[in-house]
């Protein structure tokens, strides 16, 4: 079910391979609360509030940020709150991907300020 994500940090192992069980039980939480992976990259301490409540109370909470990567990717979306949290340089993205720009960005901007994820 989860072949080739072994470059996970968290990857769970037993007897020296991949434990697909443990590894399945970890992700749960967070893929039924529909969070999206790349949240944590940039904010991990949200990411793994989600995964170890096992509640979707945290996920509803960030419901603002997951309707702009839906509107207009996660990639492009999480770029542009990198670039505006200083932790890329602008453009962060190689072309010619885009991370958002205009109303979109100044609306991510009032949502990250609002859900002050760390």
């Amino acid at each position: 079910m989860f072949r080739g994500v072994s470059a996970f940090p968290l990857t769970p192992l037993k007897n020296g391979t991949f434990d697909e069980q443990a590894f399945t039980h970890l992700l749960s939480p967070v893929v039924e609360a529909g969070v999206y992976s790349v949240l944590a990259g940039l904010f991990p301490k949200a990411a793994l509030a989600i995964a170890r409540s096992g509640k979707s109370t945290e996920s509803e909470r960030l419901e603002p940020l997951w309707d702009l990567f839906r509107r207009y990717g996660s990639v492009r979306v999480i770029a542009a709150a990198a670039e505006m949290r200083g932790k890329v340089a602008t453009p962060g993205l190689p072309f010619p991907l885009q991370a958002i720009q205009g109303e979109p960005r100044e609306a991510l901007s009032a949502i990250l300020a609002e859900l002050e994820l760390a």
